[in-house]
């Protein structure tokens, strides 16, 4: 088992780490690395599409408060605190994430075993659209990540009735051969994923989680 983890881990470089052996992520060797191929044509009609979203939270109509909902939860997407520790330990450089930033997710797919996987963010957005306060990014897989895609998280606040609501947004393929070979449980664990990511900035929103750690 652990050689056969090994191969892939040198063969493919998607990093399989084992706890056992209190192996580490490593992003610098994702930094240099192009986006997934294909990613410069977009999404295709059979490409899954996922959305999340989930109102954290409610304030006054206007603008955000200091210390409300909103903000507390575009701190944390700029921070890319935004999946459940238990599940993904975050590896990042610098916060709060900017355009070109290489993020990492090290993710928990098994007792023991974790994958780990980097992106590039492409775009960072935060002000006043129309009647809609909003802040968030985009990030783009890079090669050799399981999946070809793009995902974008996000929190918005509606200026005229206070509601809030973040949310997760993305279109994805699979790229690497373990992920299409075990296909039913790689969309289970995506959607897993982000039905977890809108609940941990919920508690986020109503300041159960204040955590500001990060893996470097």
């Amino acid at each position: 088992m652990v050689v056969l983890l090994v191969r892939v881990q040198t063969k493919q470089r998607m990093n399989i780490l084992l706890s056992i052996l209190n192996q580490r992520p490593d992003l610098v060797a994702w930094e240099n690395r192009p986006l997934s191929q294909g990613m410069q044509d977009g999404p295709r009609a059979s490409d899954n599409r996922d959305r999340h979203a989930l109102v954290v939270g409610i304030e006054p109509p206007g603008e955000p408060l200091l210390d409300g909902p909103f903000r507390r939860v575009a701190l944390a997407i700029s921070e890319y605190r935004i999946f459940p520790p238990h599940l993904v330990e975050r590896v990042v450089k610098r916060t709060p994430i900017q355009v070109g930033d290489t993020v990492g997710i090290n993710y928990r797919a098994f007792p023991g075993i974790r994958m780990f996987m980097a992106c590039r963010v492409i775009d960072v957005y935060a002000g006043l659209n129309g009647n809609i306060w909003h802040s968030g990014f985009t990030y783009r897989t890079l090669h050799d990540h399981a999946a070809t895609g793009e995902e974008t998280f996000a929190v918005e606040k509606n200026t005229n009735t206070g509601e809030v609501t973040a949310s997760l947004t993305a279109w994805s393929r699979p790229a690497h051969w373990l992920m299409r070979i075990g296909y039913p449980y790689a969309r289970w664990c995506q959607r897993h994923a982000g039905r977890l990511a809108v609940r941990h900035l919920k508690d986020v929103a109503e300041g159960i989680i204040r955590d500001k750690c990060s893996l470097r």
